[in-house]
């Protein structure tokens, strides 16, 4: 499967370390090789006064998949967000139709 277009990503409020951004791609790729071939991304992740705040949308054919999460540091937030957008891309794969 293609991974998802990496449509956009962004920190606001941070600069994020080389070690951040690494990381955080790192587990974002994995996340995308999951995706329906034909998906784009958008990925944002903002230093608020109570934390981080993550959003991950992944939108497709198939549908659009999109989390919300507030955290202590943006790799908790990344890691927070690709798990509630895996539980919705195996619920995808478990109920998807394939054309005969």
């Amino acid at each position: 499967m293609t991974p998802a277009l990496f449509k956009e990503f962004e920190f606001v409020g941070f600069e994020p370390s080389a070690g951040v951004i690494s990381r955080v791609s790192e587990q974002l790729s994995r996340v995308f090789g999951e995706s329906p071939s034909d998906s784009t991304a958008f990925t944002l992740i903002k230093k608020t006064s109570f934390g981080f705040e993550g959003s991950l949308k992944i939108r497709s054919a198939a549908g659009t998949f999109v989390a919300h999460v507030i955290g202590d540091d943006p790799l908790s937030v990344v890691r927070r967000l690709s798990r509630k957008i895996r539980s919705q891309l195996r619920l995808w794969k478990r109920e998807r139709i394939f054309a005969t």
